[in-house]
């Protein structure tokens, strides 16, 4: 068996199967409901060496998971301990316990669960640090090891992140909210999974396919908030007659703002193969071989692109405005003929929704683009870094960028070294003078 293609397999169903499991035994035993995930894959493993690859993998990695779960439950200390949270009311008898797990595995149900995965750790309000090592472990089937990888962190400090972020949940619901808190349950969910899919575009990871696949895990779930035919499934309303099921009126889990997140997804996954080279390093924009460029995914983002105009042409979101930027870079031919006066109109509504340093820096290197260097150095004196050595860096690696653009490139080397002496990354510091070299004198 290749070990890609059991790798793949544990990234695409390993969420679905915690995710049901979760829900079996109750948001206070994740851990245990990972553990029974991970004997799952174990199994596989093992039985595939010895006999191959099923006809059909991803349903022999559900009945085993669910024999499992079953196995488990004859346990009485097992059954004492997660009664008080498990789905089942009794799990006393042999049909109840089996009953409950037919349930919760049933085709309809698993994908509710998927949701209600995606909600519960998107739910509480914790800080990106400790939630993104549970979003990649939970949505992305990334292992300990390979997460303290991707951070740059031991993988003890991921531990503890993880030990912190499931403490903090497990009271939380592992439910879809209510009509009235759905709105802003959504808008967590979106910058959750534009957290995890930011992190698949990052240098961090050492080859191309761990970063597609974070970025393929998080629009997996992104989509599923699109084609979820039914809110909660049959499962929601089973307490109800069929008649008021029927009539009952199924809230929507997306808005515009899911279609342009996804457009945005699709547009920067499309650039992903030029993104990096062969050491990992980053490769800005304008040295970027377009030919790698993936058109398919080009054509996904403004198909997407625009489900979210038509939605919403009224207001412009952060999510819009980013992909209508990003929809200019990638419809250019080169680099040279980009739509600057267009991407720096997009930047300035996005800075007036969002005034961070980061977008008003970006929004300085647009008007820079257009050849108004004065109004751009203006701006950027006009940046406060709060004594923030970060976004001094920035502020610096920024002023460098516009000198190499008036051609100044003896001024531009000067402020990046500036921006290094600050603290800016090695691989930051090296994409800017790359920049800088590529640059024509005055």
């Amino acid at each position: 068996m290749n070990s890609n293609t059991f790798s793949t397999l544990y990234i695409e169903n390993s969420p679905k199967i915690l995710a049901t499991l979760i829900r079996l035994v109750g948001t206070a035993n994740t851990a245990l409901a990972e553990d029974l995930t991970q004997d799952t894959f174990q199994r596989a493993m093992t039985h595939w060496q010895a006999s191959g690859l099923p006809s059909k993998p991803e349903a022999w990695l559900m009945l085993t998971a669910k024999r499992a779960a079953i196995d488990y439950l004859r346990q009485s200390n097992t059954r004492q301990r997660i009664t008080e949270y498990s789905l089942a009311p009794n799990l006393q008898s042999e049909w109840s316990r089996v009953y409950a797990v037919e349930q919760v595995f049933s085709e309809e149900a698993i994908e509710d669960d998927q949701l209600r995965l995606l909600f519960w750790v998107s739910s509480t309000d914790l800080p990106d640090n400790i939630r993104l090592p549970l979003v990649l472990k939970s949505l992305g089937g990334m292992s300990v090891e390979a997460i303290a990888r991707a951070l740059l962190v031991n993988p003890e400090t991921i531990k503890k992140r993880l030990s912190r972020s499931k403490t903090l949940l497990s009271t939380a619901a592992y439910e879809i909210p209510a009509n009235n808190a759905l709105h802003a349950a959504i808008s967590k969910v979106h910058q959750c999974l534009y957290l995890m899919f930011n992190e698949g575009l990052s240098a961090h990871h050492p080859n191309h396919q761990n970063r597609r696949d974070i970025c393929l895990s998080a629009m997996r779930f992104l989509q599923l908030t699109l084609t979820s035919s039914t809110y909660f499934g049959a499962s929601y309303h089973c307490d109800l007659p069929k008649e008021d099921v029927a009539k009952r009126k199924t809230p929507s889990l997306f808005n515009a703002d899911t279609y342009a997140l996804l457009a945005l997804m699709h547009l920067h996954l499309a650039r992903l193969p030029a993104r990096f080279d062969e050491n990992g390093l980053a490769i800005e924009l304008n040295l970027q071989d377009r030919h790698l460029w993936d058109i398919r995914e080009v054509k996904h983002g403004a198909f997407c692109l625009g489900r979210a105009l038509n939605m919403n042409r009224d207001k412009a979101s952060e999510y819009l405005l980013e992909a209508l930027i990003s929809f200019e870079h990638s419809r250019a031919s080169s680099f040279e003929k980009t739509d600057w006066s267009v991407i720096e109109q997009h930047y300035a509504l996005l800075s007036e929704i969002n005034p961070s340093p980061l977008v008003r820096l970006n929004h300085v290197i647009s008007v820079g683009h257009t050849k108004k260097y004065t109004q751009a150095f203006t701006l950027l004196e006009a940046i406060d870094n709060k004594k923030n050595t970060h976004i001094t860096q920035r502020i610096l690696a920024t002023k460098a960028y516009l000198y190499m653009l008036t051609g100044k490139v003896i001024l531009a080397n000067k402020f990046a070294a500036l921006a290094k002496k600050e603290g800016l990354a090695d691989r930051d510091y090296a994409c800017l003078i790359r920049q800088i070299n590529a640059a024509q004198p005055a």
